[in-house]
């Protein structure tokens, strides 16, 4: 599974470079994307949702860094 690290990135920098990185999967694929807790967590799983695809895991890696697993769908 492709990771991106956007963790040095702020919203809305995070997501779109996220979205890019997703562009490049076939739907069904999955990426998993490491990023900060707070707004760049909230707005990017958010963002996904809203664009249709399916946030399928999170898990907290420290206290400032999460992973997020993305499955494409459309």
């Amino acid at each position: 599974m492709p990771t991106i690290d956007v963790t040095d990135q702020v919203c809305p920098l995070s997501f779109v470079k996220a979205k890019l990185a997703m562009e490049d999967l076939a739907i069904g694929e999955r990426l998993e994307v490491r990023l900060r807790a707070g707004e760049a967590l909230a707005n990017v799983t958010r963002s996904f949702e809203m664009e249709g695809q399916r946030v399928v895991g999170r898990e907290q890696e420290s206290p400032e860094v999460w992973r997020v697993v993305v499955e494409r769908q459309v």
